[in-house]
C-alpha cells in the first residue's frame, strides 16, 4: 500500500492540482460573466470582478508584499492594460455571441501559452502536452464546425 501512495504522489504534484483548481475557478468566473452579461454592462461586470478579486488578494498581498522595482511597475501596468482590454473583449463577446460558439475559442489560450512559453521562456512542450493539445484543438475545431 505504501508503494502505491509513493507512486501516486509522483504522478500528481501539488502544482498540477493547483492548475486543475484554477481551471475550475475560471469556469466559475466564465459562467458568472455569461449570466451577468444578459443584464449588466461590461464596465459593471469588470467593476464587480475587480472588487471581488481585491478582497481575495488583499490578505496574501499584505503578507508577502515586496515593493516592485521601476521596471516591474511598468510591467505591471502593461499587464493591467492588456488584461483589462482582454477582459472587456471577453465580456462583450459573452454579451453578443452564443455560449456554444464562444466556449471552444477559449482553448486558443493553449496555443498562445505554448508559443509564448517557447519563445519567451524557451520551454519545449513534452510529448504528452502535444498529444493533449492535439486532442483539445481537434475537439475545438470539430465543435466549431459542427455548431456552424
Amino acid at each position: 500500500m505504501r508503494k502505491r501512495a509513493v507512486r501516486l504522489r509522483h504522478l500528481v504534484s501539488i502544482f498540477a492540482l493547483l492548475a486543475l483548481l484554477s481551471g475550475l475557478l475560471i469556469c466559475g468566473v466564465t459562467i458568472t460573466i455569461r449570466a451577468m452579461a444578459q443584464s449588466e454592462t461590461s464596465a459593471t461586470i469588470m467593476l464587480y470582478q475587480s472588487l471581488i478579486l481585491c478582497l481575495f488578494y488583499v490578505g496574501p498581498a499584505a503578507w508577502w508584499w515586496v515593493w516592485p522595482t521601476a521596471t516591474e511597475w511598468w510591467l505591471l501596468a502593461t499587464i493591467g492594460i492588456f488584461g483589462s482590454i482582454a477582459q472587456y473583449l471577453f465580456t462583450r463577446g459573452c454579451q453578443i455571441g452564443q455560449a456554444s460558439a464562444l466556449a471552444p475559442l477559449e482553448f486558443s489560450r493553449l496555443l498562445i501559452a505554448a508559443v509564448i512559453g517557447y519563445f519567451v521562456f524557451l520551454e519545449v512542450p513534452s510529448l504528452t502536452t502535444l498529444i493533449g493539445a492535439t486532442i483539445i484543438i481537434g475537439s475545438t475545431v470539430y465543435t466549431v464546425r459542427h455548431n456552424a
